[in-house]
């Protein structure tokens, strides 16, 4: 009789991709920008001439070209942390299908789209596709799922046009490229039912006290035909917690199935208050 096969999958393991993505995003996001903003600017050299003396670039720049140099930086900054962000859950979600998968695959439960759709052509997928497509082995959102999709083609319109939006960013019928996320918002609701939000929280006196509550609001920015894709440092800040969020819950999903299954001996969680080196 042969051996019976197992196989050991680590749940934990696959949430830590997610999380270290959006550490490195956020940490590097950071340090990038704030590089950026630094008075006076950085230097702008890579390395000191060696002794062939070729200049790639002017040796000493004017006041002007300093400025220029260090906004076209923080550009620079946004359009690989939201690839970095973005890249992260592409290989987060392809491991929690592949799991999905092997689940499935153990219960001989593999459908005819399973398939068709096996692991390595769920990697080679664009995100957008991708979670279009784990959305139909695990409840997803649509609010992720649009969530997203409109971050997918943020990084696009950086990647194949400097941010710059063009015709080919725009849905059908559309004249802005739309992006969302979801962020946290603190709000106080005093006895008489009146609500305080935002920034109008601080510095005000509750005389008769109120309790604070927090609440989920969808985020959007909408960018024009031709015009350029920048984000506050607080929204990027925003968009990596509400990938994290999103992540957390697909998460979740993939425990489910695997509890359903009977193959998962204990219960796993993440825990968001341990933060790891990036």
């Amino acid at each position: 009789m042969a051996e019976k096969q197992v196989i050991h999958i680590d749940l934990d393991q696959a949430l830590e991709v997610l999380r270290k993505g959006v550490r490195r995003s956020d940490v590097f996001m950071g340090v990038g920008l704030n590089s950026s903003e630094h008075e006076p600017p950085i230097s702008h050299l890579l390395a000191q001439d060696g002794q062939q003396q070729i200049h790639l670039v002017k040796q000493e720049l004017t006041g002007d070209e300093k400025t220029h140099v260090a906004k076209e930086f923080g550009k620079w900054i946004q359009t690989n942390g939201l690839r970095e962000l973005l890249e992260s859950f592409s290989t987060f979600m392809s491991a929690l299908y592949s799991i999905i998968f092997l689940i499935k695959q153990s219960q001989k439960q593999l459908d005819r789209e399973f398939n068709k759709c096996r692991p390595e052509k769920f990697e080679r997928m664009g995100i957008g596709a991708q979670i279009e497509r784990f959305s139909q082995v695990a409840p997803v959102s649509d609010g992720d799922v649009k969530v997203i999709r409109s971050l997918n083609k943020a990084r696009n319109c950086y990647a194949h046009r400097h941010g710059l939006v063009a015709q080919a960013d725009l849905d059908e019928g559309m004249v802005n490229l739309p992006v969302f996320w979801n962020a946290l918002q603190f709000q106080i609701r005093e006895d008489n039912g009146n609500v305080v939000s935002g920034n109008d929280i601080f510095g005000r006196v509750f005389s008769n006290g109120g309790k604070v509550q927090v609440a989920v609001r969808e985020q959007s920015k909408d960018f024009g035909l031709g015009s350029e894709l920048i984000f506050e440092k607080q929204e990027l800040k925003e968009i990596c917690l509400c990938v994290l969020s999103i992540g957390e819950r697909l998460f979740r999903e993939t425990v489910s199935v695997a509890k359903s299954a009977g193959v998962l001996k204990e219960a796993v969680e993440s825990n968001l208050d341990d933060p790891k080196p990036v």
